[in-house]
């Protein structure tokens, strides 16, 4: 089903467990990734599903009282997100995870209020950024399954990295990417006046893909909505293929909100497309 060697997976984050265990058990994803939750929830997660099942995980899975409020931004408070890291990692293989990729935001270039609250109270140049990547990198005891994703703000004054080619192949220089297609798409479209079919995937060591869809009739976020056949979904997909062409084995989660007729829906998609 789909392209021959597609590697789809689905992020327990917006998903209840009893539709996780379905699409399993049917066959219609590979395998689950950990997402944002609390330590309690992930470790229901975990202890409900076979280990195997659980391949990668992404940000914060193990939340506590001194996490739950953290923004997790490297570029530009990279020992404090090193720290977290490292926490989030230990407490994985504490309980006996054997994850192939950890997924991380590389962040902001500034300070924010909170982390449902952009607004900036500090902005740094983007070379800084990419520097306090690297000294985030530096500062992990084990760094060989970190991989970064760049993520987008709510307007220009709250500007992530990665929003350009360029920024992204730095990006790539410290760690290998996570590609999240919706990201990219606002980061692109949105806010860089660039068509996401420029995208070179070619010079970006990509690790794992996210597959979100977009809506720019709401407000933000306007990404991990259901699949719509608009023009920009339609380059997401396309832009799949293509990675998937140059990195045949990297693997591909679903992060939607939905029913789960919108999950199935955005399954199939993604197989169609893939092909």
């Amino acid at each position: 089903m789909g392209h021959e060697h597609l590697r789809l997976g689905i992020s327990t984050t917006f998903q209840p467990m009893k539709v996780i265990e379905r699409l399993l058990g049917e066959g219609l994803v590979d395998f689950v990734e950990l997402g944002f939750g609390s330590e309690k929830g992930s470790k229901e997660i975990v202890r409900a599903l076979p280990r195997s099942a659980i391949r990668t995980l992404h940000g914060i899975p193990f939340q506590d009282d001194d996490t739950n409020d953290f923004m997790f931004n490297p570029c530009y408070s990279p020992l404090e997100a090193s720290e977290v890291l490292d926490e989030m990692v230990r407490k994985a293989s504490r309980i006996g995870l054997d994850y192939e990729f950890y997924g991380v935001h590389a962040g902001l270039l500034g300070a924010i209020v909170g982390p449902d609250d952009f607004t900036v109270t500090d902005n740094i140049e983007v070379q800084r950024g990419i520097e306090n990547l690297a000294t985030f990198k530096r500062n992990l005891p084990q760094s060989g399954k970190i991989i970064m994703e760049g993520i987008y703000g709510w307007d220009l004054s709250s500007r992530a990295i990665g929003m350009t080619q360029e920024e992204l192949e730095s990006m790539g220089e410290v760690l290998p990417l996570l590609v999240d297609l919706g990201h990219v798409a606002i980061n692109f479209e949105r806010y860089g006046d660039l068509s996401l079919d420029g995208l070179r995937v070619g010079n970006l060591p990509i690790a794992e893909v996210h597959l979100s869809f977009l809506d720019f009739t709401t407000q933000p976020p306007w990404d991990h909505h259901g699949f719509s056949p608009t023009a920009i979904n339609l380059r997401i997909m396309s832009k799949l293929k293509e990675i998937l062409d140059v990195f045949p084995e990297v693997p591909v989660v679903l992060e939607i909100v939905g029913d789960e007729n919108t999950i199935e829906d955005a399954l199939v998609v993604a197989h169609k497309h893939a092909r």
